[in-house]
């Protein structure tokens, strides 16, 4: 979900920035025999026209982005109260930002203010999120599991908390989790992907096999799906199956190299 690369495009231009201003400085006070405060106040003034340049042609996301980004995710949320849908669109913004301090301060307010269980579903979605990135798994697994306790039966809420549990080393709570993220939407291809992959890891191909084909067949360009039956075809001894699959990964996207060494390292 997160938007990173144009700052980091700001950020490297920025250094650059600093790099080249630091190098026109010393090369003033090399062959200009001006005053060193008049090649510094000249290298200042190239630098600061740069930077104003790069900041004016940086892409800058409205609210009005984030409204479409996260439709499905919004869902019907606080459109009873105009007011609270804006804040949760900053609480979106600011999370995308990095800013996850700011975004789990106004989610905390708006979960006092829920008056439907479309309010609380998004609420505790992007609380999960920015705790999970922040690495506070059993907070945002608490947000989770809040919702559910609730009467919410959504899939992504489902899959995130067997995310979580599952970056929290708790594997059969995940599995449990994605295949109620399943049983929620069966259409959801996320969380039969993400099923198949916690599955191979656990060495259990076999069961493997029906998620990834499923994930596959509703998003056939989710090449992790691919690598998941071509490792778990090739531990079964399967071997056209897995290099079909192998070459099916590869075609949408997969790291070649990556995915032989992987294959490599498969019982068979």
């Amino acid at each position: 979900m997160k938007r990173k690369k144009v700052r980091i495009f700001v950020y490297v231009a920025l250094a650059l920035l600093c790099t080249a201003a630091i190098a026109l400085f010393i090369s003033e006070l090399v062959t200009d025999e001006d005053f060193p405060a008049v090649a510094m106040i000249r290298t200042l003034v190239i630098l600061g026209g740069a930077a104003v340049t790069l900041v004016r042609i940086t892409p800058r996301k409205g609210l009005s982005y984030y409204e479409n980004s996260y439709r499905r995710e919004l869902g019907f949320a606080f459109e009873w109260d105009p007011s609270s849908r804006r804040r949760l669109l900053k609480a979106i913004k600011a999370y995308n930002e990095d800013r996850y301090e700011k975004a789990a301060l106004i989610l905390r307010d708006l979960k006092h203010v829920c008056r439907t269980l479309e309010d609380f579903r998004a609420v505790q979605l992007f609380t999960g999120l920015v705790f999970s990135d922040v690495g506070e798994l059993a907070l945002a697994a608490a947000a989770y599991e809040e919702a559910i306790a609730s009467g919410i039966s959504d899939s992504q809420i489902y899959s995130n908390l067997g995310f979580v549990h599952a970056r929290n080393g708790d594997q059969e709570r995940a599995v449990i989790s994605y295949r109620n993220a399943i049983g929620c939407n069966p259409n959801n291809p996320f969380a039969h992907n993400n099923l198949a992959q916690l599955l191979c890891r656990l060495g259990r191909y076999e069961e493997a096999i029906e998620p990834a084909e499923k994930a596959l067949s509703l998003n056939y360009t989710m090449y992790q799906a691919a690598n998941a039956l071509a490792l778990a075809y090739r531990a079964l001894g399967d071997m056209e199956n897995s290099q079909k699959y192998f070459r099916i990964a590869v075609m949408n996207g997969s790291d070649r190299e990556s995915l032989l060494k992987a294959l490599e390292n498969v019982e068979v």
